[in-house]
């Protein structure tokens, strides 16, 4: 008994010693794994139209975002769940920098970025004034 309760403590230690955002944020990098579909994006408050979303999709595997169609095309993610909403820092293989917001929310993950050395967003809208990228994603059908 003592053997097992020994055992499953060493087994256990690494979680117990996660804090509580180091907890969030391994939640919330295996809630994102997988492929995604974007749905919605607009740039600077013009949408994109349907028909150039059309096959446009992202993986996600461990801390990089993929661009499924050009896998060359990858993003390393640092995501700062310490508030209400997520924050990311995107940095891609040319060494561009974007800064924004990220959200899941059921079956969809909403990212707003703006370059890096622009204001953040604080929330989930893209305008002329912002500059914003906004991407709204969610999971491919069966």
């Amino acid at each position: 008994m003592f053997r097992a309760l020994c055992v499953g403590l060493l087994v256990a230690a690494p979680a117990l010693a996660e804090s509580k955002d180091e907890f969030v944020l391994r939640r919330t990098l295996e809630s994102l794994q997988g492929n995604w579909g974007v749905t919605n994006m607009a740039v600077a408050g013009m949408p994109a139209s349907p028909d150039s979303l059309r096959g446009m999709g992202y993986r996600f595997e461990e801390d990089r975002m993929i661009q499924t169609q050009q896998p060359e095309e990858s993003a390393r993610l640092n995501i700062d769940v310490s508030g209400p909403i997520p924050k990311v820092d995107f940095t891609d293989r040319h060494g561009v920098n974007m800064v924004g917001i990220m959200q899941r929310v059921g079956d969809r993950v909403f990212i707003c970025l703006v370059e890096a050395g622009n204001e953040p967003p604080t929330s989930f809208v893209s305008s002329t004034d912002n500059k914003a990228v906004l991407i709204e994603l969610s999971r491919p059908r069966p």
